[in-house]
């Protein structure tokens, strides 16, 4: 039976993950033996991959509310750029093209 409680909003949720993904950047990798690393590996990997579409989703979001201009920024790509600090990616281009 799972104890977490479940966050009560997105802030929580993405205080709680900063400070889980803190944690494993601190970690004595080191120190583990390879087994363990290997087992790590994979789970962060099933979790960037689940990151990745919860970023997918929000970015849709703010998108579709165009949050950019709220900023000042005529595009989502613009506010990518300027207020993510995010450089675009060939595969972000496509999806931003129409932004």
């Amino acid at each position: 039976m799972c104890t977490e409680a479940v966050p009560a909003s997105a802030a929580e949720a993405l205080e709680k993950l900063q400070t889980l993904v803190g944690y494993l950047a601190d970690l004595d990798a080191a120190s583990m033996p390879a087994e363990a690393l290997a087992a790590c590996l994979l789970r962060m990997e099933q979790a960037d991959a689940v990151a990745a579409v919860a970023w997918a989703r929000v970015l849709a979001a703010f998108d579709a509310k165009n949050g950019h201009q709220a900023d000042g920024q005529k595009t989502l790509r613009t506010w990518l750029v300027h207020y993510a600090d995010l450089r675009i990616m060939p595969q972000l281009r496509t999806l931003t093209k129409s932004a």
